[in-house]
């Protein structure tokens, strides 16, 4: 039987290394959080298929990252505990901008030799207000 409260927590947690990953600025930390197969929606850019697709696209991204939050408000795991997702928001701020752009997230996961990944990451801006460029 599947513990549904415990691979709950577990996502979360993904959701927290997410979060610390990114902040590290470590592109092979990043990168291990998503499957082979990842399908990575950031407003503006076509759609991003496969970790070595996102691995170019990154790239150095994230030297610009000053500040960055993210907070999970919904997780959800499926019956057969090996699908789920994470919906929330997060805020980020890079070096030069005054101000939080604040956007929504959907992390879908799955689980992969016994261990959540991401398989769809996508977000947008939360209003029109929170656009800092």
């Amino acid at each position: 039987m599947i513990d549904i409260e415990a691979e709950k927590w577990l996502i979360e947690q993904l959701v927290k290394e997410n979060v610390e990953a990114d902040k590290s600025k470590d592109l092979d930390r990043i990168m291990n959080l998503f499957t082979d197969d990842v399908v990575y929606h950031v407003p503006g850019f076509p759609e991003i298929v496969g970790k070595d697709s996102l691995r170019g696209f990154i790239g150095g991204g994230f030297e610009q990252l000053e500040d960055l939050e993210m907070v999970s408000e919904r997780v959800d795991v499926s019956a057969s505990g090996d699908l789920g997702y994470s919906t929330g928001w997060f805020k980020m701020r890079n070096v030069g901008m005054e101000d939080f752009m604040v956007f929504k997230y959907a992390l879908v996961v799955k689980k992969v030799d016994g261990v959540w990944k991401i398989v769809v990451d996508t977000y947008s801006l939360n209003t029109m207000e929170s656009r800092a460029f």
